[in-house]
Parts: C-alpha cells; sequence; structure tokens
C-alpha cells in the first residue's frame, strides 16, 4: 500500500482560484464541474455552508497514483458544514459531480 502526503500547500484568494488545478480546496467559493442552483439551494436553505471540495483533477500526474477507477469517476465530493462564530459542526457530504 502506499500512503502519499498533501504538502507544498499555498493560500490563493478566492478570486484568483478560478482555473487553478487543485486535490483539496478549503473554503471560498466552490469550483463547479456544472455550475446548476439545486445542488446548493436545500443545503443553503438549511444554513449549511461550503466547508470544502475534493477534485479528482488535482491528484498528482504519476502514473500508478491511482490504480483502477478514480473513486469520484474523476470528478468532486463537495462538503458542506454549519459554520457559526468559527465554529464548524454537521459537516455532510452536500452532493458529487463528474463530467
Amino acid at each position: 500500500m502506499k500512503k502519499y502526503a498533501i504538502d507544498n500547500c499555498g493560500v490563493i484568494n478566492n478570486d484568483t482560484s478560478e482555473n487553478q488545478i487543485f486535490l483539496v480546496k478549503f473554503g471560498g467559493t466552490p469550483e463547479h464541474i456544472q455550475d446548476k442552483n439545486f445542488y446548493t439551494k436545500e443545503l443553503v436553505a438549511d444554513s449549511f455552508e461550503f466547508l470544502f471540495q475534493i477534485d479528482e483533477q488535482g491528484y498528482p500526474e504519476e502514473d500508478d497514483f491511482i490504480q483502477g477507477n478514480y473513486p469520484f469517476s474523476y470528478g468532486a465530493l463537495y462538503i458542506y458544514a454549519q459554520i457559526k462564530n468559527e465554529n464548524v459542526t454537521d459537516p455532510v457530504v452536500g452532493y458529487w459531480q463528474f463530467s
């Protein structure tokens, strides 16, 4: 079993993150594969906010990093939570997208 770590992380402004390739994005605005309102409508109505996403486009380019199928079909998983006074509660998988 191979183990990997996330390193060489950087902080970028939400306004400049569009069109950036990343594996994990915390906070700001999610970068959607399909930008449709129905994905977020009910989450926002229930006071959930975007927490982070995992986007498989950001996997390292090593040939053997993923063996077999991509877990999210070369897509992205979007995690939402209730965030109040810098406290994060009730994290949930909001939705999953792939192209």
